[in-house]
């Protein structure tokens, strides 16, 4: 199989037929190569691929040789391959894929794909007709109508997936007709023969490839492998964000909100029953509020700022709230149950699923209350701008379930990233995954970035942790002057909403950037300032840690990256600090074995914003200035790949004019 993989990529092979710009390039062979060997050997590996050298198609190809080999079953031979992504997952089915089976045809291979998204993004008939018993209570005014079109596109679609709707779906209204996997029949539904999901999954039992995101794929891992297609070969892209895919999937919350998604479909039905539940929501909820309000923590999950609308309170022991739901919970339990009991068969389902829901979550909540998973960390988060709380629970670490259940299960394993090492290791990611056994490869981008890119490090900033008010004006001072300089076309990338909100209150003040479009990330805003940002020539978008990784924006749009401080994790984040606690309980040192390689990590994805084809050109300046000043700050600055630096703030100007 490698004679036939080199070949693939030679200048005149079947690539450069059916691409016209194709570009041979060392690393993109090289890295099918490593592929197909770990296929042939059964070896996983660990491959990190930098940007522009090609990886979708460099591991895609040996897959389909691989999963296309005659002789095996197809479960010894299907391929899945897996994104974080959507927006990666679509590209690969919808474009790479296509452009691989035409380029293939010419060699007489032949093979088949499918795409698996999660089930929310599918239309479910079963709730749909649930809605319609709610209509009472349907969540927009024109919803009775909306329901009457997607009943409709339900009896002709090919496909269930939301994004193929020709007609915009509000999101309260999607909520309650999308398919909900803790809720579904299955087989016992009266509309399993029919349903769009399953012919999905029909299709993927039939690919050689299969094309899934993460949250799906480890999802199937959780459920013993009682969703996808059995398969011998897993290719894990964007590899940097499995981690948290994984603890995603394994955790699980109830929270004010998701009593009232359940009572909103709940009244109609058994209306007696709903201001109990209700009441006792709103007593137990105001309860957890007010003990998190008291502790008065400030940092929330998800790595958010402490100076965002949240706040949380870690609860180390069980039993701190009385389980006041459980009662009512149990009534409309039995209750729902009763109806489905006596209901017609076309309603009965809707009695059914609206009763499992409601023991769900008496289930869950007790499972939280009573901190009944070992290993796991608890914590109540709290919204401070509305009367709503949450109580989350996740795993501390994850990699024994990794190591177990995927590592070492029988399966190759590829995992890939343009960021997999830290400082120049796999260590890290090893540790954090449970990685055994697994060949390691590092390839540089076959970009130029001594001639594309210019690295801008102050020769003198106040300390960030020292001096925050004096960082701060500095901050706010030399993004003035880059951003005059490049005359937009930046991201400014911040780990703290509040530094955020004072350096763009300073520079939308500023006379000298008037002619500049401003842009200011806030929580849930992230999809639509980037696309406003990416028509734009003048923009200078200011975000949170949504911007540091994940986002394509290549061209002139973006020619200036400023990082202002080093990504380090918020502290009091609950999962890290219990991660740290285990740490420590062995002996280790949390900075060093897991908060600083995380960062490193998590530096490179900013940095990595810039240079996204062989035309960009553009400016990073680091206006922290520990990436100079501290022991740990060279292993950020070799992490990056090779570029000119300065100290000069003139330089990084006269850089950026030039590209104005």
């Amino acid at each position: 199989m490698h004679a036939d993989v080199a070949a693939l990529f030679g200048s005149s092979g079947p690539l450069a037929r059916v691409l016209p710009a194709f570009e041979a390039r060392p690393q993109q062979a090289r890295m099918a190569q490593e592929v197909a060997t770990a296929l042939a050997s059964g070896r996983h590996l660990l491959i990190e691929a930098g940007t522009g050298i090609g990886k979708s198609v460099a591991y895609l190809l040996p897959a389909i040789l691989w999963a296309t080999r005659p002789g095996p079953p197809p479960e010894e031979r299907r391929v899945v391959v897996s994104t974080h992504t959507r927006a990666l997952q679509e590209q690969l089915a919808r474009k790479d894929l296509p452009l691989l089976q035409r380029a293939l045809e010419s060699s007489g291979v032949t093979f088949r794909y499918a795409l698996l998204m999660g089930s929310e993004n599918y239309l479910c008939a079963q709730r749909l007709q649930e809605m319609r018993l709610s209509s009472a209570h349907l969540p927009e005014a024109r919803s009775g109508e909306i329901a009457e079109a997607l009943s409709r596109h339900s009896r002709t679609a090919v496909s269930g997936l939301r994004s193929e709707i020709p007609f915009i779906v509000p999101e309260a209204l999607w909520s309650r007709v999308r398919r909900d996997r803790d809720i579904c029949l299955g087989a016992r539904g009266p509309f399993w023969e029919d349903c769009l999901y399953r012919r999905d999954l029909v299709r993927a039992r039939e690919a050689d490839l299969l094309i899934v995101n993460h949250a799906l794929f480890f999802l199937d891992l959780k459920t013993g492998g009682r969703i996808l297609p059995p398969h011998a070969v897993v290719i894990l892209d964007e590899a940097h964000r499995v981690e948290e895919s994984v603890v995603s999937q394994l955790g699980f919350s109830v929270s004010d909100r998701s009593v009232a998604r359940l009572l909103d479909e709940t009244p109609a039905i058994v209306p007696g029953l709903a201001p109990r539940l209700r009441d006792a929501a709103a007593e137990f909820f105001e309860d957890v509020r007010r003990r998190a309000e008291g502790e008065k923590r400030g940092p929330v999950a998800d790595g958010r700022a402490p100076d965002s609308p949240a706040l949380l309170m870690r609860l180390r022991e069980a039993g701190v709230f009385a389980d006041r739901l459980r009662a009512p919970l149990l009534d409309l339990e039995s209750t729902l149950e009763e109806r489905a009991r006596v209901a017609s068969p076309d309603e009965a389902p809707a009695f059914l699923s609206l009763g499992a829901r409601a023991r769900d979550l008496r289930e869950r909540l007790a499972a939280l209350l009573e901190q009944r998973i070992p290993d796991s960390v608890y914590w109540v988060e709290c919204d401070r701008h509305r009367r709503g709380a949450a109580l989350h629970t996740a795993p501390i670490e994850v990699a024994h379930v990794l190591r177990k259940q995927l590592f070492e299960d029988g399966r190759t394993v590829v995992l890939t990233s343009a960021t997999l090492a830290a400082a120049g290791s796999f260590a890290h990611v090893r540790r954090r995954l449970g990685v055994v056994a697994a060949s390691e490869v590092v390839l540089g981008s076959p970009y130029d970035y001594e001639k594309q890119a210019l690295l801008y490090l102050p020769a003198s900033m106040p300390d960030p942790v020292g001096e925050p008010d004096e960082f701060s004006e500095s901050v706010t001072a030399t993004c003035r002057r880059l951003l005059r300089a490049s005359g937009g076309g930046a991201f400014v990338l911040f780990t703290s909403y509040a530094l955020l909100r004072r350096v763009h209150e300073a520079l939308s003040s500023e006379p000298s950037l008037r002619d500049l479009e401003l842009f200011r990330h806030e929580p849930g805003q992230a999809s639509p300032i980037l696309e406003r940002f990416r028509m734009t020539r003048t923009g200078a978008l200011l975000g949170t840690m949504t911007f540091w990784q994940g986002v394509d924006v290549p061209g002139e749009a973006l020619r200036l990256v400023i990082i202002t401080r080093l990504p380090f994790e918020v502290p009091g984040q609950p999962i890290s600090e219990a991660r740290a606690e285990a740490i420590r309980g062995r002996g280790g040192d949390p900075f060093n074995e897991d908060a600083l390689p995380e960062t490193i990590l998590t530096f490179r994805q900013g940095f990595g914003r810039l240079i996204r084809s062989r035309e960009d050109r553009g400016v990073v300046a680091v206006l922290d200035p520990r990436v100079t000043t501290r022991p740990y700050g060279p292993m950020f600055l070799e992490s990056l790949p090779p570029c000119r630096r300065t100290e000069s703030l003139q330089e990084a100007e006269r850089f950026l004019r030039r590209l104005n």
